[in-house]
């Protein structure tokens, strides 16, 4: 639904939202527990980018966090921790390669699932991130169901083998 209105006789109609019709077809209850009580933490500096990202997540059961910068994702880190990260590349004061050159030194943080979603689909990019330690990369725009399998085979196979070795984490959905 995306709201009410009050007709001129006073009944009350329901406004649909036309374009979330096919979604309203995929279970929300089928998340996992996992994923339930998972926090996901999305870091872009993009307003827009973040509340649909959270509305995405949350809409599947996850908890999420969200992130203006590197600083303010590390400034949540040291504080609360998260399941998965989904990062952008370019922002200000701390970009996301800086953020997971950091998180990756870190021993606190070297085994956090960092999908790396941003417009910079050049192999450089791709390339750099994967050195760093990217768990996956995406372009944007993404397909949220792309997104939301990737983060369940993320967040399902065990630490040692989500390492950025595994090219089958690496997408352009």
């Amino acid at each position: 639904m995306a709201g009410a209105s009050v007709l001129a006789d006073g009944k009350v109609v329901l406004i649909i939202h036309p374009f979330r019709l096919p979604q309203t077809r995929l279970p929300v209850a089928s998340a996992s527990p996992q994923q339930q009580s998972a926090t996901v933490l999305v870091v872009d500096d993009s307003l827009t980018v973040r509340r649909a990202s959270q509305r995405l997540l949350e809409r599947h059961g996850y908890a999420v966090a969200l992130a203006r910068d590197g600083v303010e994702a590390l400034a949540f880190l040291q504080t609360a921790s998260a399941a998965l990260v989904l990062l952008d590349i370019e922002m200000p004061r701390m970009d996301g390669f800086e953020l997971l050159g950091i998180l990756r030194d870190d021993a606190r943080w070297r085994s956090l699932p960092v999908v790396m979603i941003t417009s910079r689909m050049a192999d450089r990019h791709r390339e750099r991130a994967l050195q760093l330690g990217a768990t996956a990369y995406m372009g944007k725009p993404y397909s949220e169901q792309a997104l939301l399998t990737l983060m369940t085979e993320i967040m399902t196979e065990p630490i040692s083998s989500a390492t950025p070795d595994n090219q089958d984490f690496f997408t352009t959905a």
